[in-house]
């Protein structure tokens, strides 16, 4: 509820013949943060619930950056004691040089055993 996860995959088009993604770039709120990764992961933690954040993620290759794919994540309200964590998983695919496909799905529950009841099986 308190953090953004993106994914992404390698653009399918990286920029010419002979051009190779050296690294990602990702940039965006709170705090104007930029970093520079060569995973496809990248993890935002410490987030503020119930807000919208927006980040811009750019490839490079010897030509430069490409232009950057805008995402957004939204941070969910704080949790009530007792129930699940439920929060969107995002799976971007990036299909071209400037191009991505974005799929969201829920994220796995993790429920922990505090008070040795019997695990939850499903919700209704």
């Amino acid at each position: 509820y308190d953090s953004c996860e993106l994914e992404w995959d390698p653009p399918s088009d990286n920029g010419g013949v002979g051009q190779v993604i050296s690294h990602y770039r990702v940039a965006g709120t709170p705090d104007d943060i930029s970093i520079i990764t060569n995973s496809t992961i990248y993890t935002r933690q410490d987030l503020t619930p119930n807000t919208i954040y927006t980040f811009n993620v750019s490839a490079n290759n010897s030509l430069g950056f490409g232009d950057p794919a805008v995402v957004q994540c939204n941070t969910t309200g704080n949790i009530p004691p007792g129930f699940a964590d439920v929060s969107v998983c995002l799976d971007i695919n990036m299909t071209g040089y400037t191009e991505l496909d974005i799929k969201y799905s829920p994220c796995p529950i993790v429920i922990t055993d505090t008070d040795n009841t019997p695990p939850v099986d499903n919700y209704t």
